[in-house]
């Protein structure tokens, strides 16, 4: 090949590359960032002593009585970022994983890993169809499914299904004179949605429920099915976002 036709090539080479960059939105330098940090960590888990090296590093510390377990290092690149590992977090990094397991990578990003303190582990972990907005409505009806089959969406090899003790025991709200429309107008648009919930009046809430005081209750939204409950809290509990972050690292 000559000159002229190998340079005529490498400019189309570089022009191709940067109608690349921009399709995907990342620039050339930033592009040149992850393939020098993919070179980087490519050339670490080839060292042949690389092993040796932690093992020293390891030996090193336990003399100087300054041992612990390192701890993992968050990686610098990922194509999609989840900030908070909670229950929506988690479940949109499935979502994700889920549709197009091998086409992106997903990281989470979650402060408090053993869910001690987060909102998903301390919650009633209540869940229902009555709402005033379709879209709420339906993403319920959704995750009810998908919680009935857990144990078929989020199992893992080699490791015990997953029992997140979901009863499906009912869900009941109550109106004053106030928000009698309201709920009418609301229970519209879940029955629409095949949402199974009916309304009830004072007479009928006490012959269900005996112990009930309807004094100023003008009309009760009752929701029994298989899709209304809540989350039973266990002596060792393990929350749905930790059972969700459990199956995106077996992927």
């Amino acid at each position: 090949m000559n000159k002229f036709y190998f340079n005529v090539l490498q400019r189309s080479r570089s022009f191709i590359e940067r109608i690349s960059y921009r399709t995907y939105g990342i620039s050339a330098e930033d592009l040149e960032k992850i393939k020098k940090f993919k070179e980087e960590k490519e050339k670490i888990s080839n060292d042949p002593n690389r092993s040796a090296k932690i093992l020293k590093d390891e030996f090193s510390r336990y003399k100087k009585g300054v041992f612990r377990p390192p701890e993992p290092k968050v990686p610098k690149y990922s194509e999609y970022v989840v900030i908070g590992g909670g229950i929506m977090g988690s479940s949109i990094a499935y979502a994700m994983k889920n549709r197009a397991p091998d086409s992106f990578e997903v990281m989470v990003i979650e402060r408090d890993p053993k869910y001690t303190r987060s909102s998903s582990a301390l919650s009633v972990g209540g869940i229902r169809q009555q709402f005033s907005l379709e879209e709420n409505v339906k993403l319920s009806l959704y995750s009810a499914d998908f919680l009935r089959n857990v144990k078929q969406h989020l199992s893992v090899l080699d490791d015990d299904p997953p029992d997140i003790q979901f009863q499906p025991q009912g869900y009941l709200f109550l109106a004053s004179e106030a928000g009698v429309d309201q709920m009418i107008k609301s229970h519209k648009i879940q029955r629409e949605l095949d949402a199974k919930i009916e309304l009830l009046k004072p007479v009928h809430l006490n012959q269900k429920f005996p112990w009930l005081n309807v004094d100023g209750i003008e009309l009760g939204s009752y929701e029994v099915s298989t899709s209304s409950g809540n989350i039973v809290k266990s002596e060792k509990p393990q929350p749905l976002a930790v059972i969700v972050s459990k199956h995106l690292l077996s992927e």
